[in-house]
């Protein structure tokens, strides 16, 4: 009986077949409580040998409810549980604790939801991951900025295993839109943080999920500009989410 691990499994599986280093999970909120983290601790044994599985306390849902306390309080909750098992664990199995900034109602929400995960990654000594600026609307100020301003704070810098925290950030199809003096801007930002930053292009859920609300025909699409980034020196990869396993993706089958 593979239960509530067996997508994670088969991801396992399959990232140890095609000679793949490194797998990341997993997710946290009301739904599915701590069934993934637990899972993921068990896989993390099991594939010790092949393959690192990188357990990250991800927030796919908001972390602020203005209308429903009750909620708030249990995702805050979790999150605690979250890092008083990865404390009280000699192997401290977590890699790093992440969100996803755009999915809070309002910009100030998402905001908070950043700082909040600064501070919870601080307490817990892991690293960051942030899905950050996932769409294409130019009138909006992309919250990368805010990102990196905020990792420059004394307060958001400890250390990982006898280095620096580092920064994950996914998706972040906005920075498509960026002209030549944006990209500059996000080059000199970046300067000073010694790799610590790292930018995660996700293109086939980018390319599947956008505009979904939209005739196809008019359409807007587009995944991170990788390529641009990395001839300015910016660290970057290309990676996928469980598209086998996951419905809401075109790899399902």
């Amino acid at each position: 009986h593979l239960g509530h691990s067996f997508p994670t499994r088969r991801s396992s599986d399959l990232s140890s077949t095609l000679g793949l280093p490194a797998d990341r999970t997993v997710q946290v909120d009301p739904t599915v409580s701590l069934k993934c983290l637990h899972a993921g601790l068990k896989l993390q044994r099991a594939f010790a040998a092949s393959c690192s599985l990188q357990l990250v306390a991800f927030a796919q849902d908001p972390f602020f409810y203005p209308s429903s306390p009750i909620t708030e309080a249990s995702i805050s909750a979790l999150f605690d549980s979250v890092i008083d098992l990865h404390l009280s664990t000699s192997s401290r199995p977590l890699s790093a604790i992440g969100s996803a900034p755009y999915v809070e109602a309002s910009r100030d929400a998402a905001l908070r939801n950043i700082s909040l995960v600064f501070a919870l990654a601080k307490r817990a000594q892991v690293d960051v991951d942030f899905h950050l600026d996932y769409d294409l609307d130019p009138l909006t100020e992309p919250l990368v900025w805010d990102v990196l301003r905020l990792a420059k704070v004394a307060v958001n810098q400890w250390d990982v295993r006898g280095r620096l925290r580092r920064i994950t950030l996914g998706h972040c199809t906005k920075l498509s839109l960026f002209n030549d003096a944006e990209l500059d801007r996000l080059v000199h930002e970046l300067e000073g943080f010694d790799g610590q930053v790292h930018f995660v292009a996700l293109p086939p859920s980018d390319m599947f999920m956008q505009g979904r609300g939209t005739p196809y025909a008019a359409r807007s699409r587009a995944t991170f500009p990788a390529l641009e980034l990395v001839k300015r020196g910016i660290s970057c990869s290309i990676d996928r989410k469980s598209t086998r396993l996951n419905s809401s993706h075109p790899g399902y089958l």
